[in-house]
């Protein structure tokens, strides 16, 4: 996001979403964190953010009646080496997109209520 930070505010300001102010302030902001960032920090919002945006993809090629896959369970050390990445670039997830082969197996999932509480 810090390579973007000032296309990001300025489309929230073009939209409505944020004055002026509001927008620089929140690019000093947004800036001076992650320059301060240690790497490990910077790794930990990429994967946070990486999770987020691959939600927002499964859920629009649903919408666009297609299936997804989310994997995590890969070798990210011969994945990297073989799309040649650069040192800085890691892979967090991948996602396979297309139209299902047969109907997905069925799977259990702990109740919400034992997992989050509205107050």
């Amino acid at each position: 996001m810090h390579k973007r930070v000032e296309r990001i505010y300025n489309q929230n300001v073009t939209e409505g979403h944020l004055s002026e102010a509001q927008r620089d302030m929140m690019i000093e902001n947004t800036t001076k964190a992650y320059t301060a960032a240690s790497d490990a920090a910077r790794t930990q919002i990429a994967t946070f953010d990486t999770g987020l945006i691959a939600m927002q993809i499964m859920l629009l090629a649903k919408d666009q009646g297609l299936d997804t896959v989310a994997m995590g369970g890969f070798d990210k050390a011969k994945f990297h080496e073989r799309y040649e990445l650069a040192d800085h670039e890691f892979p967090a997830v991948l996602l396979s997109i297309g139209k299902a082969a047969g109907e997905a197996y069925g799977s259990s999932r702990i109740p919400v209520e034992e997992l989050v509480t509205f107050k």
